[in-house]
């Protein structure tokens, strides 16, 4: 990522706490839409919320959260975080809207106050 992206310091402090990862070893992709499953492991990494491979989301389509954002789906769910669309369907691999992310940030400003 060039240093002169609006974003690159912020990004920067993120990946030197392990909040943030790349696409790949050599390619982090800022502009790159995020699913709601990054989006949500973004948020727990932030948290320092723990993974536990023993929880579910309780969402109807929980098979189809990827097994590395399933706790981290599942604890921002019990703490009132997230919520699923219509259906009580969480789609994991849909990408993340503008309002979803404000909703989402709203929360956490909520949880930390």
């Amino acid at each position: 990522m060039p240093v002169t992206h609006w974003a690159a310091r912020a990004l920067q402090v993120l990946a030197v706490k392990h909040v943030v990862y790349g696409v790949s070893v050599d390619l982090f992709a800022p502009n790159a839409p995020i699913t709601r499953a990054e989006m949500t492991v973004l948020i727990a990494r932030a948290l320092g919320l723990k993974d536990d491979a023993n929880v579910n989301a309780e969402f109807a389509d929980s098979k189809d959260i990827p097994v590395w954002a399933k706790s981290s789906v599942a604890a921002l769910k019990q703490m009132g975080i997230i919520q699923g669309r219509e259906q009580n369907r969480f789609y994991p691999q849909a990408n993340a809207t503008r309002a979803e992310a404000a909703k989402l940030i709203l929360e956490v400003i909520n949880q930390l106050k």
